[in-house]
């Protein structure tokens, strides 16, 4: 066997298949780990425009059904909630 001729004990080809195994696992952890990170910023910029979104659909119902006395309560109830939000 010619590949014997190079390296003609079996112990070495072992530490080389298992270092290349090593490498290749680790290469596809990092890929995969990236590839989870950038899917879970995706869903939370899509959720972050749903909340946007329905908190202006809110206000813009609110400031349409409620009265002149009500709206600076409301006010002040959207800049509590929006302090909450502040990431």
């Amino acid at each position: 066997m010619p590949s014997f001729l190079l390296l003609p004990d079996v112990d070495t080809w072992q530490l080389i298949i298992n270092t290349i195994t090593t490498i290749v696992t680790f290469l596809l952890v990092a890929l995969l780990q990236n590839t989870q990170k950038r899917a879970d910023e995706a869903v939370q910029h899509k959720l972050n425009a749903v909340a946007d979104g329905l908190a202006d659909l809110m206000e813009a119902l609110a400031e349409e059904l409620c009265t002149d006395a009500e709206l600076p309560v409301l006010a002040a109830i959207g800049e509590v909630a929006t302090l909450g939000n502040a990431d």
